[in-house]
C-alpha cells in the first residue's frame, strides 16, 4: 500500500511512501493543535503527578486517571473532539483510535476508559474515548544519522535530542533493534516522540486517525530504519 501526505490534509510528496513495513514517529504532544483545555476535580495537585508519568513513559494505575474532564472557563470549547489528543497534558484517544490500537501489539501499554464533558460539566461528548498510557520503552534513536532534531547533547540529561519543530520523512533515524517488541513505544532519549511500528501506522493513516498539525510539519513521520553494520534497511524514501 502507498501512502502520501494528502492522508493527512497536507500537500502531496513527489513521491508516495510504502507504510507496509518500517517505523513511524509522531511528535503530537508539542503540537497546540492537539491540545485542549481539559479539567478534572482537583487538578492543580491531582493530574501533575500522572502527566509527569505519562511524559516519563511510565506506568500509571488506572486509579491515578481521573474518570471525567471537563473543558476549563478559559479556554475554547471544540465542537467536536480529535482522535487523538492531549487533555490536560495527559494522552488521549476516541473509540476508534483505540479498536485500531488492539489489533495489534500494545505490550504493556494500556487504555483507560474516560468521559470528556463541555464546560457546563453535564453534556458529553459523544463516542467513546480512552486514556492512553504509553508505558512500553525502547532507546533506538540514533542522533548521529538522523537529519533534523533538536539536539540535547551537550545537555546533562540521558535525552539526547527532542523531535524537530517541523517534522518531515527521514529526519529521525532507529535502531532495527526497535522493530521488536511491542507496535508501540516511547523513546527515553529522544523527547515528544511516540513511535509505531509500520503495520500499525498504515491502519492508523487508512482511517485519518492523525489531522494536519497546521504547518509544514507532519504529524507523523516515516523513520530511517538502520541495521547494526550501519546499512539503512529501511525509510529511505
Amino acid at each position: 500500500m502507498k501512502v502520501d501526505r494528502e492522508i493527512e490534509g497536507m500537500p502531496k510528496m513527489d513521491q508516495a511512501v510504502d507504510v507496509e513495513q518500517g517505523v513511524w514517529v509522531t511528535d503530537f504532544m508539542q503540537t497546540s493543535s492537539y491540545m485542549e483545555g481539559f479539567t478534572c476535580e482537583g487538578a492543580a495537585d491531582g493530574i501533575s503527578a500522572p502527566v509527569g508519568l505519562s511524559d516519563a513513559g511510565e506506568e500509571i494505575p488506572a486509579e491515578r486517571f481521573p474518570p471525567a474532564m471537563w473543558i476549563g472557563g478559559s479556554f475554547k470549547e471544540p465542537k467536536k473532539l480529535k482522535h487523538i489528543f492531549s487533555a490536560g497534558g495527559l494522552f488521549a484517544v476516541s473509540g476508534a483510535f483505540a479498536e485500531i490500537l488492539r489489533r495489534h501489539d500494545l505490550g504493556q501499554n494500556a487504555l483507560y476508559p474516560v468521559t470528556f464533558l463541555s464546560k457546563d460539566r453535564t453534556t458529553a461528548y459523544e463516542g467513546e474515548y480512552f486514556f492512553l498510557n504509553i508505558c512500553e520503552q525502547k532507546s533506538g534513536f540514533d542522533p548521529e544519522r538522523s537529519s533534523n532534531f533538536r539536539d540535547y547533547r551537550e545537555r546533562p540529561s540521558p535525552r539526547l535530542g527532542g523531535t524537530p519543530l517541523i517534522l518531515d520523512h527521514g529526519d529521525i533515524a532507529v535502531s532495527a533493534s526497535v522493530l521488536d517488541g511491542p507496535d508501540l513505544w516511547m523513546d527515553p532519549t529522544l523527547a515528544t516522540s511516540h513511535f509505531y511500528k509500520g503495520e500499525l501506522a498504515r491502519e492508523l493513516l487508512a482511517k485519518k486517525m492523525f489531522h494536519s498539525s497546521g504547518t509544514e510539519s507532519l504529524s507523523i513521520a516515516r523513520c530511517r530504519v538502520i541495521d547494526a553494520d550501519g546499512t539503512v534497511i529501511g525509510g529511505d524514501a
